[in-house]
């Protein structure tokens, strides 16, 4: 099953997930997690020496303009 949260920013998307998680035995994925999973990673490793995709998605706030250009 998936399930899709959607809604503004700081709205309590990861608390609902979190949530699911907890009393459903759900697993969440951040929609930023997610991105780096499938693309961000393999397009920024080469530009700023990232060895994994969490060292991606925790950089991720420093380079909000290209994460956004990306997904484009």
């Amino acid at each position: 099953m998936n399930i899709l949260i959607l809604g503004e920013k700081r709205s309590g998307k990861d608390t609902l997930a979190e949530f699911f998680e907890k009393n459903y035995k759900l697993t969440h994925m951040s929609s930023s997690m997610a991105g780096a999973n499938k693309f961000i990673f393999k397009e920024l490793k080469s530009i700023y020496g990232y060895t994994s995709i969490e060292e991606c998605f925790e950089d991720r706030h420093d380079h909000r303009k290209e994460w956004f250009d990306l997904r484009v």
